[in-house]
């Protein structure tokens, strides 16, 4: 239970009107970090739109924990590379709103979700190493996908046409207009054997 304050009212306004100068200035610092490192994130190579879901600072027990989070967004906006966040609660995943709240940028999120934010940055910077991998692992398959369709068509695939790339007579590709043949296998064929 709080202990009442024993200071004359007009006493704790003053205080809080003194304070009010420095909360202003500490919140712009923080909002400069964050915006800082979204900066920074658009100018990192192979960056890709990427969600971390880390705890949220309103569970107040572990079991609204175990169902809550701050989702971090790195994303596309226009040519930009903005963080937004949103909060998701899994029970709410069968509602007609969803799990998930609106999308809003970082950088005007309550101080409470900020200060939280930036906790997970590291955890940010490791979701984005994971979403490349999958993001290659997906770009694979879409490219066998396509391969073995172009293939039933008997349809020559882009590296067979624009690239240093092409089928020899088995069907095996091989770099073009060079002395000696590589072939995928890692063996050589000599031009015109």
């Amino acid at each position: 239970m709080a202990t009442a304050d024993s200071r004359p009212p007009k006493v704790v306004l003053d205080s809080i009107t003194t304070q009010a100068e420095r909360v202003r200035q500490a919140a712009a610092e923080l909002t400069k970090r964050i915006e800082h490192f979204q900066e920074w994130l658009g100018s990192v190579p192979g960056r890709v739109e990427t969600d971390y879901f880390g705890p949220h600072p309103d569970a107040k027990t572990d079991e609204d924990g175990a169902f809550r989070s701050l989702v971090i967004r790195l994303h596309r906006d226009g040519k930009k590379w903005i963080l937004s966040f949103a909060h998701f609660d899994e029970r709410h995943t069968h509602e007609e709103w969803g799990a998930f709240s609106e999308f809003k940028p970082l950088a005007d999120a309550p101080l409470k979700i900020k200060m939280a934010a930036v906790k997970h940055f590291p955890n940010i910077l490791a979701a984005i190493e994971k979403s490349q991998v999958q993001l290659v692992n997906e770009l694979n398959a879409a490219t066998s996908e396509y391969d073995a369709f172009a293939a039933k068509l008997s349809i020559p695939v882009a590296a067979d046409r624009d690239s240093t790339v092409k089928r020899d007579g088995e069907g095996r590709y091989v770099l073009k207009d060079l002395p000696a043949r590589i072939i995928a296998s890692g063996s050589l064929k000599k031009e015109g054997k």
